[in-house]
């Protein structure tokens, strides 16, 4: 490899890098100006415990089922129980954008059991906010 190419090379991957963490970065800003409220981490950290799931676990990559569907029927839940968009449900779940959460209510709507889960886990954050009142 000539020292000319391996410049050129070691430019590209500067650059690469540089577009990479400026992404990243705005993905943060962006995650910010959704903010977490202490209502949002409050419904994080019940959704958790009624799954017997870490707030780390339901907002995290893993995507085998035991997670997984906890994770969409959450999503589905916060959008109505907090009034989010589908943008800011995803947001919250650490999702990349608002496609997230339309198949997360596509398949809680196509699965009976969690349809009726998705249901139940509203009446119980509903009526735990009303014990608090």
């Amino acid at each position: 490899m000539s020292e000319l190419s391996r410049f050129n090379t070691n430019a590209l991957r500067k650059e690469m890098l540089q577009q990479m963490a400026e992404l990243a970065r705005r993905e943060e800003v962006e995650r910010e100006a959704v903010g977490i409220t202490t209502k949002r981490r409050q419904f994080l950290r019940f959704c958790a415990d009624q799954y017997g799931l870490t707030v780390a676990q339901l907002t995290g990559k893993p995507k085998h089922r035991a997670v997984a569907w906890p994770r969409l029927v959450s999503m589905v839940v916060a959008r109505s129980a907090l009034k989010l968009s589908g943008q800011e449900a995803s947001i919250l779940f650490n999702r990349s954008d608002h496609s997230s959460y339309f198949h997360a209510r596509d398949a809680v709507q196509s699965r009976l059991e969690l349809r009726q889960e998705a249901i139940d886990l509203e009446h119980k954050w509903n009526n735990r906010n009303q014990k608090k009142k």
